[in-house]
């Protein structure tokens, strides 16, 4: 197996470099090839829950393989798994952490300046709680937008307007989340949100194209 190596991984932090996480695919089924043939996302998580440590290790440098230079990769939830990866000399830009995992401190200390950490959040408490974080993690995941049934978060879901809340109050870029389709697009980039993740859209259509001013989004998938 070939890797994609880096010596200095990813230097955005320390260059001060706005991140794209406007097409922010998540993993979700058929994981490799949807990520092969998506060609038009900027930021790739592997998630797969749920998974083995060592089946999540061994896809995520599958992945890591395949994906552009210009694409970011970040491990959900495991830091663990993106050190082992890095220490290798895999290519890994970072991690995105849910409110339980490792606190967001200690895989930065772990991790380095460099790396690119996400937090998930999804009520105005739990952004607050992240702004107190902004000198720590890059951005925030907001969701669910609508519920979803590839993630059970038990919020309730934010619509249009709360999404608009969230990212007002936040001193971090915004990810949207949660069942979120290329229609959706338009609207919640007016939102002011720096990024659409979505799961089964990519799935269903790993060539889309999201823009914030088209029409459709690039087509409902």
């Amino acid at each position: 197996m070939t890797t994609t190596t880096s010596s200095h991984f990813s230097m955005r932090r320390r260059a001060g470099d706005v991140l794209d996480l406007s097409t922010y695919l998540v993993t979700g089924e058929n994981p490799f090839e949807t990520v092969r043939h998506a060609q038009h996302a900027t930021c790739i998580q592997v998630r797969s829950k749920p998974i083995e440590v060592r089946d999540l290790y061994q896809l995520s440098c599958a992945i890591a393989e395949v994906i552009r230079p210009d694409q970011l990769l970040l491990i959900d939830d495991r830091v663990d798994v993106a050190l082992a990866l890095r220490a290798r000399g895999i290519r890994v830009d970072g991690v995105h952490l849910g409110q339980t995992d490792l606190p967001v401190h200690d895989a930065r200390a772990l991790l380095g300046p460099d790396a690119i950490i996400g937090l998930t959040t999804g009520t105005r408490e739990l952004v607050e709680k992240a702004n107190d974080l902004a000198d720590v993690i890059d951005y925030i995941g907001a969701g669910p937008f609508r519920p979803s049934p590839t993630k059970v978060s038990n919020r309730p879901p934010l619509g249009i307007e709360g999404m608009r809340q969230l990212v007002e109050l936040s001193k971090v870029p915004v990810v949207a989340i949660g069942d979120i389709w290329p229609k959706d697009a338009p609207a919640l980039f007016e939102t002011g949100v720096s990024g659409i993740a979505m799961v089964r859209a990519f799935v269903d259509n790993p060539g889309l194209c999201i823009t914030p001013s088209s029409e459709n989004g690039g087509g409902n998938a």
